[in-house]
């Protein structure tokens, strides 16, 4: 008695055989995948360990190549800075630079120094090293391999006998100028040579030179220039008045009758001189509102 049955539906006792016999095939094989998965996991950590060790060493090995290449780039920059920088510098600046310091030391100087002190490697510049071969302000002395460099003046003169002895050597006078890199202290000789009335210091005004600048030369003092002048010789002479401006003086020239000589002059100043300066306009605004108060600006503003 009970509820009716389905046709076909398993019993009570068949549920649970069934159940349990399914229960039991669960379980072999969750422990059969479990083994499998615990394996699998294994070999995928061991795997994964592995990656991970040979990616770590590709990233260490192209950081080190990285690090290697940027220096060899660095390398390569600096080294073609260094043959711009040869190229962009002309070969007469370099000349400047080791005349300059030769003559600051005032002795004689190797290739080695000037590399290390002015930063100029002479045999590795092209033609530079026959440049200073053939500088009149340069004495190279070559012995094998060794090159050395001394600063030449243009008058080989060192003490204050030697400068007497060179005025006196130019009757009709020597440029001061040239005098000026013979050695440390020949300027203080000079003047005193001047007092002892040794030698006769000539200026030339500014108007007559060349280079725009007061020149000095040096004449050897001879007996016949202790002349006797009356004094209406010498006041007349003072009485003549020199003008300032080369174009003034270059006109009362004219007037005499006597040709005037170019004078040299700088392409900055000549080019300063021709430029023509344009005359600003002056504009006059005129704001005017109410036209029939015209009349006010006849009789000027009101008091």
């Amino acid at each position: 008695p009970g509820a009716p049955r389905a046709v076909g539906q398993p019993l009570g006792w068949q549920w649970s055989f069934a159940r349990a016999a399914r229960g039991g095939a669960m379980s072999a094989i969750q422990k059969a995948l479990a083994e499998i998965r615990g394996g699998v996991h294994k070999d995928l950590r061991r795997k994964s360990e592995i990656e991970k060790k040979r990616r770590a060493k590709q990233a260490a090995a192209l950081k080190a190549k990285k690090a290697q290449e940027k220096e060899e780039a660095d390398k390569e920059v600096v080294r073609l800075n260094v043959a711009v920088s040869r190229q962009a510098t002309p070969i007469m600046a370099h000349i400047k630079k080791i005349v300059d310091y030769a003559q600051s030391v005032e002795r004689e100087v190797g290739l080695d120094e000037i590399q290390r002190e002015l930063k100029v490697d002479v045999p590795g510049i092209p033609k530079l090293l026959e440049a200073l071969r053939n500088n009149p302000r340069l004495a190279v002395e070559e012995a094998g391999d060794l090159i050395t460099l001394r600063y030449r003046s243009r008058h080989a003169i060192k003490d204050r006998d030697g400068l007497l002895q060179l005025v006196r050597a130019h009757p009709d006078g020597i440029h001061q100028a040239e005098l000026l890199d013979s050695y440390r202290g020949v300027m203080l000789d000079i003047r005193a040579l001047v007092q002892q009335g040794l030698v006769m210091q000539v200026a030339r005004p500014k108007v007559l030179s060349e280079t725009g600048k007061e020149e000095h030369f040096l004449f050897p003092w001879d007996e016949r220039f202790n002349l006797q002048l009356d004094k209406d010789v010498v006041a007349a002479y003072h009485r003549v008045a020199i003008p300032e401006d080369p174009a003034e003086l270059d006109r009362a020239l004219e007037q005499m009758g006597f040709a005037v000589a170019p004078r040299r002059t700088s392409r900055r100043k000549a080019a300063k001189q021709e430029k023509k300066r344009k005359k600003a306009k002056r504009r006059r605004f005129d704001y005017r509102t109410n036209i029939h108060m015209a009349q006010l600006e006849e009789k000027g503003p009101l008091q």
